[in-house]
């Protein structure tokens, strides 16, 4: 048959990829404390679905970069993907104790905590970054994730008391309402 254009290009991809990931591999046994190559090598395998591949590198990168919040975020990025919630908070909790005041940290470490035995009180954590967690599906489905439809709601009902004109809160509560099975409401709010 002929070859299309998408075929030759995916082929192609995979290729490079192989290629990439195998002299990336070889560039370390020469360098092995180059850690912006093993966040790369952790991102490409954790992204081409290969996270055992990929976990050795994100350790070895929070081994040489302790300090840096990325290196635990992206670490702990790898438990929340594999559902090992307690670990996943325990290197965002990391994160944020770096830096506290960077939103990243701080939204991350709330998700965790709402997956696990909430210890936080979510509102006042959140404080000003409430309302951009709550248009955020990673946050939201926590609360789907863990059954708190409640509570989720009343941080809605917060966020929207302090900024009433906020279109995409009202949205957002419309859509949760709904996916609650609260019908009726969420006509109220979509309307």
């Amino acid at each position: 048959g002929m070859l299309r254009a998408e075929d030759v290009s995916k082929e192609h991809r995979q290729w490079t990829l192989q290629q990439i990931t195998q002299s990336l591999t070889e560039y370390l046994k020469h360098h092995p404390w180059d850690a912006k190559v093993h966040s790369v090598l952790g991102i490409l395998h954790n992204f081409y679905g290969n996270p055992q591949i990929a976990l050795p590198h994100l350790k070895k990168l929070v081994e040489l970069m302790p300090s840096k919040p990325k290196a635990w975020i992206n670490l702990g990025d790898w438990y929340l993907n594999q559902n090992q919630f307690e670990l996943a908070k325990q290197h965002f909790k990391t994160a944020y104790d770096l830096a506290p005041s960077y939103n990243l940290t701080k939204y991350k470490y709330a998700i965790a905590d709402i997956l696990t035995s909430s210890s936080l009180d979510i509102a006042s954590f959140l404080a000003s970054d409430l309302s951009t967690a709550l248009v955020t599906p990673l946050f939201v489905n926590a609360f789907f994730q863990t059954k708190q439809g409640e509570k989720l709601i009343s941080l809605f009902n917060l966020a929207i008391s302090h900024e009433p004109d906020n279109f995409f809160l009202h949205l957002h509560l419309g859509m949760t309402l709904y996916k609650l099975d609260k019908k009726e409401e969420a006509r109220k709010k979509i309307h």
